[in-house]
């Protein structure tokens, strides 16, 4: 049994007249795009104001562009994999560093509402918003000093932006817990609320 059209050869196959079935919708077609292009060509008004809606839309994105960038925004969609001069933890490398390095600074660069919800034992808050050279000299001995930034994890950029101001602030040992609050009770590692 044959699947398909049938074949030019095949009998009863009048290859002249299926192809005249299909002219009354072929011309239906042409009609009706030629008296789409009538009607706009005879009436331009009928486009104007989509083209001109269209238009001051454009202008007005143009005109306004995002207040922030969205890669600097704390609700990114992720914070980058790294930040030149600093160095990426995972939790295990943060439990690693804490051990290694008692003297260690911990910052929490959430907002001070988000402690509540649990917090890094030791970690001492400074949102990010309030991170500069002077707030960080307050909680870090010297620019020689180990310190190491989290936030709620890797689609929260607070952290990414406060490694950015100590790193700009001249400090030389700057640590991130990119996975911050999200990876790390997700590894069930203690919060303190």
């Amino acid at each position: 049994m044959r699947v398909g059209p049938p074949a030019a050869s095949d009998p009863g196959h009048d290859r002249t007249n299926a192809h005249k079935a299909l002219i009354p919708h072929k011309n239906r077609l042409k009609s009706r795009a030629t008296d789409a292009a009538t009607a706009c060509m005879k009436y331009p008004y009928i486009l104007f104001p989509g083209l001109l809606a269209l238009l001051m839309g454009a202008a007005t994105a143009l005109a306004h562009p995002p207040l922030v960038h969205p890669a600097t925004s704390p609700d990114a969609d992720q914070a980058p994999d790294a930040i030149p001069g600093a160095v990426t933890l995972d939790a295990d490398g943060l439990l690693q560093l804490i051990a290694l390095q008692p003297d260690l600074t911990l910052i929490d660069a959430r907002l001070r509402s988000d402690r509540k919800f649990g917090y890094i034992e030791n970690s001492l808050s400074l949102p990010n918003t309030e991170t500069n050279c002077a707030s960080l000299a307050r909680l870090v001995p010297s620019l020689e000093h180990p310190v190491a930034f989290y936030c709620n994890g890797p689609k929260c950029e607070r952290s990414g932006i406060s490694v950015r101001k100590a790193l700009a602030c001249g400090y030389k040992r700057v640590f991130w817990f990119r996975g911050g609050i999200q990876e790390w009770s997700g590894r069930r590692y203690p919060l303190l609320k």
